[in-house]
């Protein structure tokens, strides 16, 4: 009797046993399954957080970048300007020495035709009479 009494008591003790651990199991199982909700949370945080600093530095490069090309696309502007007035000096600076050679050409020719009007009239007898009279009656 001693033998089923003590065999008894080691049966309940083994199946005591075996409930603690499947209740540890159990247990583990779920602390585990928490812990793994926990993480895949934590990872969709830090993922999302990463994203809007991507995002941010993204938004910050192309605002640095439309800056830079709008400051560029002015200084050509400028630049284009400045080459247009500078070209526009050089062609009123060349119209007016055309302006001044031609001047001068008329002034040549007009002393040259006077020269040669003066000389005429000297070879004739009463030449300035005649000059003076010519330049008196076609006035």
């Amino acid at each position: 009797s001693c033998s089923g009494a003590g065999a008894s008591a080691g049966g309940e003790a083994d199946k005591a046993d075996a409930t603690d651990k499947a209740d540890r199991t159990s247990d583990s199982e779920k602390t585990l399954t928490a812990l793994e909700k926990a993480l895949e949370v934590q990872l969709t945080r830090n993922i999302s957080k990463h994203m809007i600093e991507l995002e941010k530095a993204r938004e910050e490069a192309l605002v640095h970048n439309i800056t830079a090309l709008s400051a560029l696309l002015d200084s050509c502007h400028e630049k284009r300007e400045e080459a247009a007035a500078e070209a526009d000096k050089e062609q009123k600076a060349c119209q007016a020495e055309k302006r001044k050679k031609e001047a001068a050409d008329a002034d040549k020719r007009g002393a040259a035709q006077l020269l040669a009007e003066t000389a005429q009239a000297y070879s004739k007898p009463y030449a300035f009479v005649t000059m003076a009279y010519d330049k008196e009656g076609a006035q």
